[in-house]
């Protein structure tokens, strides 16, 4: 990611923003909706590498912080959902 990073400090314009997105959870519920209500179908959990890719993220933003590449203006986390929708016939 330190590449990426650096690549990105290269091209990203004057007063330009970068977003690191990177979606992370552990035991994520998987969910069946219906007219009526919400039915948990079973729970999907991270890769150890999702988790140490995850780390490696991180020390690479803190390194280019401390290079001062990026100021860190705000940090936040979120939930996430992913919907699939399929009709029925």
């Amino acid at each position: 990611m330190v590449h990426a990073l650096n690549e990105i400090r290269r091209v990203l314009a004057p007063d330009g923003i970068l977003i690191d997105l990177r979606p992370l959870a552990a035991n994520w519920p998987i969910e069946v909706a219906t007219s009526q209500d919400f039915l948990e179908a079973g729970r999907l959990s991270d890769s150890a590498t999702g988790l140490e890719d995850d780390r490696a993220a991180n020390e690479s933003m803190a390194n280019a912080e401390a290079q001062k590449w990026f100021i860190r203006q705000r940090e936040e986390f979120f939930h996430f959902f992913i919907i699939g929708i399929h009709q029925m016939k």
